[in-house]
């Protein structure tokens, strides 16, 4: 993912099994989340999601949503995308 993605803007789950070392909570594939913040190193980025804010996330277990700017598409588009995520 992105790891410039701005908080409040949503993310996608596509490897929960990546960051367990990192979390207890675990995350559902092809789950949406949004972004609370970023916390950037050289070697490894900790994602901190609004929906688990007691926890951080290896940002290797998601993708961006790069349709959230597209008015009224935008919420329909992340679904599908997270559909096909879950297919796979």
């Amino acid at each position: 993912m992105n790891i410039n993605t701005p908080a409040g803007h949503k993310i996608i789950c596509i490897n929960p099994e990546h960051g367990l070392a990192c979390s207890s909570v675990p995350l559902m594939k092809g789950g949406i989340y949004t972004v609370r913040a970023i916390d950037a190193h050289s070697f490894l980025t900790f994602i901190f999601l609004e929906e688990v804010p007691e926890e951080n996330f290896n940002s290797v277990m998601f993708i961006s949503c790069p349709f959230q700017n597209i008015p009224l598409l935008g919420n329909l588009l992340i679904r599908l995308l997270s559909f096909l995520v879950k297919l796979f």
